[in-house]
């Protein structure tokens, strides 16, 4: 019996409203806005490796995340000074955790279409920008950030 009542009397006090309010909580205790920036970063070095990448990322990535419904906004940024100036980083805004893996068909299908057909010079080409692509993108590393939009511009 002193079991349920210990029990019973947690139970009250979880449920009770809180004392405490935070100062910037605001009317209602409105849960204020959040959207989530993605970040993929990698390093290509300058030179004929790195053209033949950012033609991928300018034909196909950008495209693509252009036509995503479930990305709000993208930014291809490349490092300008310091020791990683080979730095690629793709950053991406979602309007919620939902939309980060949420699938686009029109995103394969675009893709479907503008790649060449099998054993074609333009097929070749393509496959070789996507294994130069792909010999950096390798090592890239990925961050998931939480933006309240209260503090954003």
């Amino acid at each position: 019996m002193p079991v349920r009542i210990c029990l019973a009397t947690v139970v009250c006090v979880l449920l009770l409203p809180h004392g405490t309010v935070d100062a910037q909580q605001g009317d209602d205790d409105a849960v204020p806005e959040t959207r989530f920036i993605t970040t993929s970063t990698f390093h290509v070095p300058y030179g004929a490796d790195r053209a033949s990448v950012m033609w991928w990322v300018d034909s196909v990535m950008v495209p693509t995340a252009r036509m995503n419904p479930n990305v709000h906004w993208l930014r291809v940024v490349t490092h300008n000074h310091g020791s990683n100036g080979g730095d690629v980083v793709f950053m991406r805004e979602y309007m919620d955790w939902a939309a980060i893996g949420a699938p686009c068909e029109a995103c394969n299908e675009w893709f479907q279409e503008r790649q060449p057909e099998e054993g074609t010079p333009e097929r070749e080409e393509w496959d070789a920008h996507l294994a130069m692509f792909l010999k950096y993108y390798a090592e890239h590393a990925d961050q998931i950030y939480t933006v309240n939009m209260s503090r954003a511009k």
